[in-house]
């Protein structure tokens, strides 16, 4: 019995070492998106790790929330950085281009919520499908630039990072008012694309920048902003080519 209690002790230590460690990686990989995006035209949410069992990530009241459930599960995969830097870059997508109706609701939406008020219920329901789709679709290229420009390849792995949210928190593959689960495969599988390549037109501008090209320094960065990518960076580095 004594050793069982021991072998018992050293599990649970041996899980929270690890999980506190996800912890630290969770919240530098946030810090470096935020960076990266550095500015203040909407001031950068608080990231909240909870202990809920629900809600794997959502946006409210200017805080991003993301479950250490979530964390625990997705650390158990290769390429972690890169799964947790999808969700967080896709909640601050949502953030940063000002998407209302995904403020107070969860990262693959919880259509039951019942923690929602009479006014989020009331603001969803303004918003039709298609304009979810196009919020969606911005969001995961807006957050899978950010997340390729930080050093992460988040929508290489997006897809199989959202199978397994839906599959272990028993999320319906359809739920009335938001794209379905295989249109969200193919809403992050037409961005990938996009993502790599607004990543590219922002190197060439740097380079463009540094070597004096400024009119094709000019082209790339307004070639980001006509996308919706306004970071620090890109205003700034836009600026000194005028």
């Amino acid at each position: 019995m004594r050793y069982l209690l021991i072998i018992i002790f050293f599990i649970n230590t041996f899980s929270f070492s690890q999980s506190k460690e996800s912890q630290e990686i969770t919240k530098n990989i946030y810090e470096k998106l935020v960076s990266k995006v550095g500015n203040n035209f909407n001031p950068a949410p608080i990231l909240k790790i909870t202990t809920t069992q629900r809600e794997p990530a959502k946006i409210s009241n200017g805080t991003i929330f993301i479950e250490q459930k979530l964390i625990d599960l997705l650390s158990k995969y290769d390429n972690f950085e890169s799964r947790i830097a999808y969700v967080l870059s896709h909640e601050l997508g949502h953030h940063y281009l000002d998407h209302g109706w995904a403020r107070g609701t969860g990262f693959a939406y919880v259509n039951d919520d019942e923690n929602a008020t009479y006014e989020q219920r009331k603001e969803n329901a303004k918003y039709l499908l298609r304009d979810r789709v196009l919020d969606e679709t911005n969001a995961d290229k807006w957050g899978g630039f950010v997340a390729q420009i930080s050093g992460y390849n988040s929508l290489e792995y997006a897809n199989e990072t959202l199978a397994i949210i839906y599959e272990h928190y028993n999320i319906d593959a359809e739920i009335p008012g938001y794209p379905s689960f295989s249109r969200r495969l193919e809403i992050i599988e037409s961005n990938i694309d996009k993502s790599n390549t607004l990543a590219k037109v922002f190197e060439v501008g740097n380079k463009a920048l540094l070597f004096g090209l400024t009119s094709l320094a000019e082209t790339s960065y307004n070639e980001l902003i006509n996308n919706q990518l306004n970071t620090r960076e890109i205003h700034n580095n836009l600026g000194v080519t005028y």
